[in-house]
């Protein structure tokens, strides 16, 4: 990236939508492998609803992929015990309620469990959860910002 001419900006921006686009073809292929091995056959407007739920609820994920990508070395171990943390907490492992009540609490603000929300209002043939929605929204310009602060700070070096 020091040699590149590109704007940071723009530099992020392709990143997320080249790995956007790589969730999209794994999206498209799990539910082929769902239809052909599982039999599982959803409408089409509902696989649609479904694919593209999951694909823009993942930028998240994405952002917070290239930020852990800059610490080189350290990005395995730390990848690992984000996604550890953000499982637990975010209530994929054990349901939210079941927790203590600040966790509860604090699960509700992150990532992992607003991403999982929508699959579960999905599920539920319920609409899109704006809180969810808005927390997700805010946590992928928070980790925007860092990164192209970040990519402006070594450019500048």
């Amino acid at each position: 990236m020091k040699v590149s001419p590109v704007n940071s900006i723009y530099y992020v921006i392709s990143h997320v939508f080249s790995y956007l686009l790589i969730s999209v073809a794994f999206t498209f292929l799990m539910f082929v492998v769902a239809y052909l091995y599982k039999g599982i056959n959803l409408g089409v407007l509902e696989t649609i609803n479904i694919g593209i739920t999951l694909n823009i609820g993942s930028v998240v994920f994405l952002i917070m992929a290239l930020l852990i990508g800059r610490l080189d070395s350290l990005s395995q171990p730390i990848g690992t015990i984000t996604y550890l943390v953000l499982s637990f907490l975010g209530g994929l492992w054990m349901p939210v309620a079941a927790m203590p009540k600040f966790l509860s609490q604090i699960a509700t603000f992150l990532p992992s469990y607003n991403y999982a929300r929508l699959g579960w209002r999905l599920l539920e043939n319920k609409g899109i959860d704006v809180k969810s929605v808005t927390i997700l929204f805010i946590y992928i310009i928070c980790f925007l910002g860092i990164y192209i602060l970040l990519q402006r700070k070594e450019q500048a070096n």
